[in-house]
């Protein structure tokens, strides 16, 4: 295990398997992979700007992940009628969530797995927050994340879609083909790695704190 992913703190074997296995079941679906990493936020009273009467509730997560299903698929569909190549996209995803420090604000880290022939990136967004490029300059894949987010919330308003952060770095190439393939796999593991440690877990209010993808 390299310092980085030590850095971490001890990991959950049952997770670090889950993950190792979702990946592998990817790349036997698509030898050019797309590995996209980003975070969910929920509205709180430290968002002044993002107040809402939102409750969080056990299925914004499930809600989240149908409505970028929806998406990609509506997508496809949209680039045939169009005349233009496209490939199958199953959706994969590796998925935690954590607390901060209080132990009382929950966030979600999350993976995305997607086919790279298909999809090559995920689109023009801003690289910090908050000096986000307006919502309507958002593109591709990021606006479909920023999309499904609103909606799992239902919230309406599309300022709300700074509740998703996405990090430098945040989207990892996984063709195997390519010279550059391992480097590329390493760094991802690295990220998704985090995704896996015990600390900043807790399952009082009974919400399971990590999920991947079946199948």
């Amino acid at each position: 295990m390299n310092k980085i992913i030590e850095s971490y703190g001890p990991l959950n074997p049952t997770y670090v398997k889950r993950i190792y296995e979702t990946i592998d079941i990817a790349q036997k679906d698509y030898s050019r992979l797309l590995a996209i990493r980003f975070d969910l936020r929920f509205p709180d009273e430290d968002l002044r700007d993002f107040l809402t009467d939102y409750s969080p509730d056990n299925g914004v997560w499930s809600r989240f992940i149908r409505s970028f299903e929806a998406q990609i698929k509506a997508d496809i569909r949209r680039r045939k009628k169009r005349g233009k190549r496209t490939y199958p996209c199953k959706v994969r995803f590796i998925r935690a969530r954590e607390f901060d420090g209080t132990g009382i604000k929950p966030h979600q880290h999350v993976c995305l797995l997607l086919n790279r022939d298909m999809y090559v990136g995920p689109g023009f967004y801003g690289s910090k927050q908050p000096e986000w490029l307006d919502w309507e300059q958002t593109r591709g894949l990021s606006r479909m994340i920023f999309n499904a987010w609103v909606r799992a919330l239902k919230l309406k308003d599309k300022k709300y879609h700074k509740l998703v952060y996405f990090p430098e770095k945040c989207s990892y190439p996984l063709i195997k083909s390519h010279p550059s393939y391992q480097e590329n796999y390493d760094a991802m593991i690295q990220r998704v790695m985090y995704l896996a440690k015990r600390r900043s877990k807790h399952n009082e209010d009974g919400w399971r704190n990590f999920s991947c993808s079946h199948g």
